[in-house]
């Protein structure tokens, strides 16, 4: 949080008007037509003293035409008068219930895991269809990366599966993420999949995990790398040649 107050001048309550105003998972849309960036630029003007939350509950209660009190530059005036053109199509702006969620203290119990079993990707789905209103490709996006992730760092050792195994089809290219070498792999489609038209999945891995997992699918992308090498270099030879040949004429 320090470092977010540092860096782009956001305090934690600026910080909650913001998932309220460009979205959250509790509010996913946020208020039409105000997105990330503008609502980004509208937080770092206010002073630091001002009470955001309160200001977007007076802000709702307010007429488009006095939106702002006059208090503030031009720029931040109009954004609060988009901001009210706008939240009369919303119910209950600001959510006094996401505000508190938002607020609450979290407290983390020290508890250990004997066994992690896999995630299980139905009960998941269901889950968060009935709570949370997600959609199933979103779903997807979200439960995948930790079916791989246990599946090669748990179940590959442990084999405590739930539910259908992943399969994975191979490596699609190399990548840096936070520094640390991965992979961008392929894995087939689950045959529990029945929500969503997805011929494959696509995850981001440890290159070091892959390698150890999967030395032939290493082996394969590096001969598959090198082939690619070899057909653009003749490419490029051709090219010369050709345009050569026609200089010749």
């Amino acid at each position: 949080m320090r470092r977010i107050k540092k860096n782009l001048n956001l305090s934690r309550m600026k910080m909650i008007a913001f998932a309220l105003l460009a979205g959250c998972d509790y509010c996913p849309e946020g208020v039409p037509s105000i997105g990330k960036e503008k609502a980004f630029q509208y937080l770092r003007e206010l002073p630091d003293d001002v009470d955001i939350l309160k200001r977007l509950r007076n802000i709702a209660t307010l007429k488009e035409e006095n939106a702002s009190d006059g208090e503030l530059n031009e720029t931040t005036s109009k954004f609060e008068k988009l901001i009210a053109s706008h939240i009369k199509m919303l119910k209950n702006f600001p959510d006094k219930a996401i505000i508190d969620e938002f607020l609450r203290p979290r407290t983390c119990p020290n508890v250990e895991i004997g066994s992690w079993y896999m995630p299980s990707f139905r009960s998941f789905h269901s889950f968060m269809i009935r709570k949370a209103q997600w959609t199933s490709e979103y779903i997807i996006s979200k439960i995948f990366p930790l079916i791989t992730f246990w599946y090669l760092n748990y179940g590959t050792k442990l084999g405590l599966f739930i539910g259908e195994q992943p399969k994975i089809k191979g490596i699609f290219r190399q990548r840096v993420r936070n520094g640390v070498p991965c992979y961008e792999v392929q894995w087939e489609r689950l045959d529990e999949d029945v929500w969503t038209q997805k011929e494959f999945y696509l995850t981001i891995e440890e290159k070091e995990t892959i390698d150890k997992t999967f030395p032939h699918l290493r082996l394969a992308y590096l001969e598959r790398v090198e082939h690619a090498k070899a057909e653009r270099k003749i490419q490029v030879e051709f090219d010369i040649m050709h345009s050569r040949a026609k200089k010749d004429r």
